[in-house]
């Protein structure tokens, strides 16, 4: 019997496995990580977004639009909407025509923003907006003429995308001083934990 039970866990991983390999070779659909999907359940109720905001010299819009692009646009969840295909949900990146009539509304001006207060009202608002799944599940609203001699760059994302953590690795990424050195670590969730998320998962989204 139990026996019986492991070589059916052990086939479940070994097909979910092969299957999501097909699925980005065939779909360039990446899956999302269990603990990842959890956040679009109920997602009217939750929006799951996450805010950060960073202070820079002063920018010029466009060749900071093109700087931000250039590191983000050869990367695959960077440029990939939300789908649901066979229960699941995935990161299916976009193709060359549909990236380039997207990619214009991620980066997105801001202006009339000069002082900390309306600022963070600002992003207070931003936390409480849902985007779409047909484009990539981040922006960047940029506000070059914040004060004299300074810009600000905020990122807002959903929780699908990537983590808190993540979101600072992402600015390390984009300003060129990425070292997972010096990102604190987390505790590694056990093989248990995820396969009994993987199991229940088509469940859940069935029912919601």
């Amino acid at each position: 019997m139990v026996g019986g039970i492991a070589l059916g866990i052990l086939a479940y991983v070994l097909i979910m496995s092969l299957f999501k390999q097909i699925m980005y070779l065939t779909c360039r659909c990446e899956s999302l990580g269990p603990f990842d999907a959890v956040f679009l359940l109920d997602d009217r109720k939750n929006l799951s977004n996450i805010v950060s905001c960073c202070f820079t010299e002063t920018f010029e819009l466009d060749s900071m639009k093109k700087y931000i692009h250039s590191k983000t646009s050869n990367l695959h969840k960077c440029r990939s909407k939300l789908s649901k295909k066979f229960g699941l949900w995935w990161f299916q990146e976009m193709d060359e025509a549909e990236w380039l009539a997207k990619k214009d509304e991620v980066i997105v001006l801001k202006e009339g923003i000069h002082d900390e207060a309306a600022l963070s009202d600002y992003m207070c608002q931003l936390a409480n907006i849902r985007d779409p799944f047909d484009n990539v599940q981040y922006k960047f609203f940029l506000i070059p003429d914040y004060q004299p001699g300074k810009s600000v760059a905020i990122l807002k994302g959903h929780h699908s995308f990537t983590d808190g953590l993540g979101y600072g690795a992402f600015l390390l990424m984009l300003s060129g001083n990425y070292d997972s050195s010096a990102l604190p670590a987390l505790k590694p969730v056990s093989f248990g934990k995820q396969l009994c998320i993987w199991i229940l998962l088509p469940f859940l989204f069935i029912k919601s």
